[in-house]
């Protein structure tokens, strides 16, 4: 319930009029993609994997994740800057 709360309130803020007045964009829902899967494969590493514990070792060790952070974050700078 948590995560489809933090993904509909993320989804809300990229289409947000003020935030796209604010950055000058109206694509950040391009990144809208990659948090989605960033939430949903952390889930399944803590259910289905067993790594739980804390979250940024998780992140950190996790190399799936940690392309799609790169991503995301080459996606951003993307929307923003070109």
């Amino acid at each position: 319930m948590v995560t489809a709360g933090a993904l509909v309130a993320y989804a809300l803020y990229t289409m947000s009029a003020d935030v796209m007045q604010k950055l000058g964009t109206k694509h950040l829902n391009f990144t809208v993609p990659f948090v989605i899967y960033g939430l949903l494969r952390y889930l399944y590493l803590v259910y289905e994997k067993g790594q739980g514990g804390s979250p940024s070792s998780t992140i950190l060790r996790d190399p799936s994740l940690l392309v799609n952070i790169g991503l995301w974050f080459l996606t951003l700078v993307g929307v923003l800057y070109l």
